[in-house]
């Protein structure tokens, strides 16, 4: 079968993808990708096809508008942002370039937040599934939207309350951005829907979660047609490797604290790394800085005594195993680099899906959390010595990097695109209402 996979964002929303469309090819299909111009030396470094989607974004365009990170109103404000400055307005282009990348295909493989994909699909009469790296982002009538102020309830009554909170988020989503996605898909010549940007990125044919069930669980009234594969993890492209320099500190001394702010969040790093510098002094702790960008290393002294080594990238997975815990804002790829490696957390979430894996990772006991906006050295402090002291923290993450060693996601993941496309039905069977009517049918 041919494939074309198709995602946006920053490197975090495009390694998960690369394992998977690997276990795909390994199968005897062919896989294309499609996706923001940045990608190209990545992917095409991997052995896939690349086509370019739109217009390149990265951490230049990024960084101008820094507003796109901000949690306001559990994150929305950022989302709008992004939305506005990075996402509509290249949105007739990117229906452009997908449709062409995918005539003559068998099926897309989408990220949520493509929000070309769906429309696509429909003009093209092709199927399509969802890869999604986002479980607080699919209603239940047992969790709360991602980056709610408010913990899920139980109980009928709390339940009831949860199911208010998602109908809620819905009828902002839908007023915010319905107008103009349905704008668009007028001009398209495609007919209205609803929740367009919450939910239309959710294929009522397939969603697969590249994640772990025994980290972010799976509520009893998903539809069947969503499924966890397991992690998909993929962090080292073009043979990136742990400078030499970064090596030969690892194998130095104790085990030092990794602080990183990953992608997306470095690109407006504010005082963190310096606030982390302060910390590990006050602790006396080894630390490793991966600052993301050669710009951010402004943001630390030039001198370290020795005691700590800032280097713009290097590999989590090739890091953690040498470290005693992770420092970070919680997004995807390094929540799951730390879970995978079985070291205690820290989250500082910032934006985005970060608040969800804070939450998360607190629940299930494998590390801490302090919000960003109330960060303080003295706060970050008492949270770092926590974990470190805390032996029942570590041996929860040990038991969870055993859980996650078991697993196989791209495999995993190969066998349900499989079976999605030779064993389902039609689309508009495949999935179907929540309880309390929060997942909602297409139109």
């Amino acid at each position: 079968m041919r494939f074309v996979v198709t995602t946006l964002g920053s490197s975090g929303d495009l390694f998960p993808f690369l394992p998977v469309a690997r276990a795909l090819v390994h199968r005897g299909h062919v896989v294309r990708f499609a996706a923001n111009p940045g990608f190209r030396h990545v992917v095409e470094g991997e052995g896939f096809e690349f086509v370019p989607v739109g217009v390149e974004l990265g951490a230049n365009e990024y960084s101008t508008h820094p507003e796109i990170l901000s949690p306001r109103r559990g994150g929305f404000i950022g989302v709008r942002n992004l939305f506005r400055h990075f996402l509509l307005p290249h949105l007739h282009r990117v229906f452009d370039d997908l449709r062409s990348a995918a005539r003559g295909c068998d099926a897309l493989l989408t990220h949520p937040a493509q929000l070309a994909a769906p429309m696509v699909a429909e003009r093209l009469s092709i199927p399509w599934l969802t890869l999604s790296m986002f479980p607080g982002n699919i209603p239940s009538r047992y969790t709360v939207p991602s980056g709610s102020m408010h913990r899920a309830l139980t109980g009928r009554l709390g339940e009831s309350l949860n199911v208010f909170a998602w109908n809620a988020a819905r009828w902002i989503m839908r007023r915010e951005f319905d107008g103009p996605l349905n704008a668009v898909r007028g001009s398209l010549g495609l007919a209205e829907k609803r929740d367009v940007f919450l939910l239309g990125g959710l294929s009522p044919r397939g969603v697969l979660l590249l994640c772990s069930q025994a980290y972010s669980g799976r509520p009893s009234d998903w539809p069947d047609h969503i499924v966890c594969t397991g992690f998909t993890p993929f962090d080292t492209p073009d043979g990136a490797a742990v400078p030499r320099a970064l090596r030969s500190f690892l194998e130095a001394g104790d085990p030092p604290v990794l602080v990183s702010l990953g992608e997306s969040a470095a690109y407006a790093p504010e005082d963190f790394f310096d606030q982390a510098r302060r910390v590990l002094e006050g602790i006396r702790r080894r630390g490793v800085f991966l600052v993301g960008r050669d710009a951010n290393m402004t943001c630390l002294p030039t001198t370290s005594s020795g005691r700590w080594i800032a280097v713009p990238f290097a590999p989590f997975s090739e890091v953690l195993p040498s470290c005693a815990a992770f420092l970070h804002p919680g997004g995807f790829g390094a929540t799951e680099a730390a879970l995978r490696a079985g070291v205690p957390q820290v989250i500082v979430p910032r934006a985005f899906d970060q608040p969800w894996h804070a939450a998360r990772v607190r629940s299930l006991g494998l590390g801490t959390s302090v919000p960003w906006a109330r960060r303080t050295v003295a706060g970050l402090q008492e949270a770092l010595q926590h974990v470190l002291r805390d032996a029942a923290i570590a041996d929860r993450a040990r038991t969870m990097s055993d859980k996650l060693a078991r697993e196989d996601g791209p495999r995993r993941a190969a066998n349900r695109i499989e079976q999605a496309m030779g064993h389902w039905g039609p689309a508009t069977k495949a999935g179907g209402p929540l309880p309390g009517q929060v997942f909602v049918k297409s139109n």
